[in-house]
């Protein structure tokens, strides 16, 4: 087959129809699977798949091919070869973007800084530590259990005593957590309790994460503090709570800007204690001298609310589940290995504080009618971030997105911007007017050829 033969098959309808076709054939599938799973299985499944590269390429080669067989061009083939172009040029944008654009989130609260935004792309970290403080980063490394799953491809992570493994992986996961008695004298101890009044009653585990820890829950106004409680902040409410022995615990009431406590005394399972704050009890339903917690995990087939990602890891002989942006720890007689399964984090190049944060509510009601950020940023002074006026920085588009509220104020206390980067915007853009200049000559040439040469 000769060049010229070449180029007219690959020039025909019939191979442009089929084009066409299996484009309409991939979008319809990549809807399908949005609709049952999410927009970043589409994406990774769907519309990255070799075959979507495939048919896109095919698509480039019967642009080009048609353009070649029009060779030489006239004047009156100026406007199907910009469009031929532009639509090239697009696709080249688009690939870009796909390849190397950011689609992420920024979380900031009141008052804090913040340089990094978190994307869908996952990561495994290690880390070992001597003392609780100093930690040495061991391993880092990017993850898609989507597409290669622990169990088919284990991950083995050397350390200095053996070696940590990746053994399975979930895509959708849901975890119920429980607390139960323990042996290991590395772990804390653990306390259910009851925070109750006629219009609050809370139930809760406050759980210490080593022996010699303290655990810490806020209520609003008062804070709870079991495990060590040497340090007492005179600022807040507090009551205090330490294991006396295997059954008692020894308890103390501080009131705000008292640095001596108010109220001492021992409790234990099933005793109430009353509270120098809104008529609040307090309650002990369990109490375990040696406790961790455990998760129990349950496969699902599709996302939702409740569901994560989730991946086991194997330490010696200890198996424990890691639910996403989450860790875990392995201790060892000299210090303990951190491992971290979470959203990978890109850095933006400057640190920006957020100053302020307000929302706007429908009348009588909490329900969130506008919200808006007052942002510090470098070079640039203080910014308004509202939901119809994004800021554009270092190449990056920040939007406000969401916030998060105290749960028991209903104030908020956290803005979060969705940032994008779009390094293939200006060659999409690009392509957009080099197609629109090729339909204006095209209408221009035929209105030209109807009205026929000018009398001379």
């Amino acid at each position: 087959m000769n060049r010229k033969s070449m180029i007219k098959r690959l020039a025909s309808l019939n191979l442009a129809v089929f084009v066409i076709l299996s484009l309409a054939v991939i979008a319809a599938v990549g809807t399908i699977y949005e609709a049952r799973f999410d927009a970043d299985v589409a994406s990774q499944i769907v519309y990255r798949s070799v075959w979507m590269y495939l048919i896109l390429g095919l698509l480039a080669t019967i642009l080009t091919a048609v353009m070649i067989d029009r060779w030489p061009w006239k004047v009156r083939h100026i406007g199907f070869v910009l469009a031929h172009i532009g639509i090239l040029v697009l696709l080249t944008g688009g690939l870009i973007t796909q390849n190397f654009g950011i689609d992420g989130s920024m979380y900031f609260e009141i008052g804090t800084n913040s340089r990094w935004v978190t994307i869908n792309d996952k990561e495994i970290s290690v880390y070992s530590t001597f003392d609780g403080n100093r930690f040495t980063d061991l391993f880092h490394r990017d993850v898609n259990f989507l597409k290669e799953p622990a169990k088919d491809k284990m991950i083995s992570i050397p350390v200095m005593d053996g070696s940590i493994e990746i053994v399975d992986s979930l895509n959708y996961a849901q975890f119920s957590e429980r607390t139960i008695a323990s042996k290991d004298p590395l772990d804390g101890g653990a306390l259910r309790f009851q925070l109750f009044n006629n219009r609050v009653n809370e139930l809760q585990w406050l759980t210490q994460s080593r022996s010699g820890k303290t655990a810490v829950s806020e209520f609003g106004p008062l804070r709870l503090m079991f495990g060590n409680t040497q340090t007492i902040d005179p600022g807040i409410n507090i009551l205090s709570l330490e294991a006396k022995n295997d059954k008692v615990l020894k308890y103390a009431v501080y009131k705000k800007e008292v640095t001596k406590p108010v109220k001492v005394g021992l409790i234990q399972e099933g005793d109430e204690l009353d509270l120098p704050w809104m008529g609040l009890k307090f309650k002990v339903l369990r109490f375990l001298s040696k406790a961790h917690r455990e998760w129990e995990v349950k496969e699902v087939a599709r996302p939702s609310a409740m569901t994560t990602s989730a991946i086991m890891v194997k330490y010696k002989d200890q198996k424990q589940w890691v639910q996403l942006n989450d860790i875990v720890r392995f201790f060892t007689p000299a210090g303990a290995y951190v491992v971290k399964y979470g959203q990978k984090r890109v850095d933006i190049g400057e640190e920006m504080l957020l100053k302020k944060f307000s929302v706007g509510r429908y009348q009588g009601t909490r329900r969130a009618m506008a919200y808006e950020s007052v942002v510090s940023v470098p070079g640039l002074g203080e910014r308004l971030i509202s939901m119809n006026e994004p800021l554009k920085f270092n190449g990056y588009t920040f939007y406000q997105s969401s916030f998060q509220e105290n749960p028991q104020t209903g104030e908020p206390i956290a803005s979060i911007l969705s940032v994008n980067k779009d390094p293939g915007r200006a060659i999409k853009y690009l392509g957009c007017i080099i197609i629109i200049l090729g339909i204006i000559h095209l209408f221009w040439f035929r209105q030209k050829q109807k009205k026929g040469p000018e009398p001379g």
